[in-house]
């Protein structure tokens, strides 16, 4: 297992603080619908998004796993501010992407990842 996904990675980092607070923290995914399951407009993929500690979660359909940062600050402008941190996995479009990398400067926002399909672990 990579370093960043170890426990005492996660524990010098501050990932494993359980007292966060509203506004803290979003907790993303991408899920990928089955065949039987395509949304209405021909959507393979759902952008899954909720916002630790207030109640509020997001899914959005969307054709391809493209950079995922577009769909995120629509979020924010809806509910109102950006998160201090994003936790996520390390797909493409998270991680790795230009794209999401720039908006999470813009915004200062940390990334915290976690080992894919593992989310639960952390918490």
């Amino acid at each position: 297992m990579p370093d960043r996904y170890s426990t005492v990675y996660h524990q010098k980092t501050g990932i494993l603080k359980q007292d966060r607070t509203p506004h803290d923290e979003w907790h993303i995914d991408r899920a990928v619908m089955g065949q039987a399951t395509i949304g209405l407009n021909g959507e393979a993929y759902a952008l899954v998004v909720l916002y630790v500690g207030s109640g509020l979660g997001a899914v959005i359909n969307t054709k391809t796993r493209e950079d995922p940062w577009q769909k995120l600050d629509e979020l924010t402008t809806f509910w109102g501010n950006h998160p201090k941190a994003v936790h996520g996995d390390g797909a493409a479009e998270f991680e790795h992407s230009d794209g999401f990398k720039a908006w999470r400067r813009k915004h200062n926002m940390a990334f915290n990842p976690v080992e894919p399909a593992y989310h639960a672990r952390i918490h």
